[in-house]
């Protein structure tokens, strides 16, 4: 799991937001893309709802 901080234009401003990236092993060894969400920063509170989500 991973955040990547990106800057973006949005109403004329340049702000960051960050992509949030879960990766997991399948059976055979590759690697699977589990989720991926966007936040406007990387806090404790997005990665718990990031979590949540994983496990439901």
């Amino acid at each position: 799991m991973d955040g990547i901080v990106f800057k973006v234009r949005e109403n004329s401003k340049v702000i960051n937001k960050t992509i949030y990236l879960a990766v997991g092993l399948n059976r055979h060894g590759r690697k699977e893309v589990l989720g991926m969400w966007l936040g406007k920063n990387q806090s404790s509170s997005f990665w718990m709802g990031v979590l949540t989500d994983l496990k439901s």
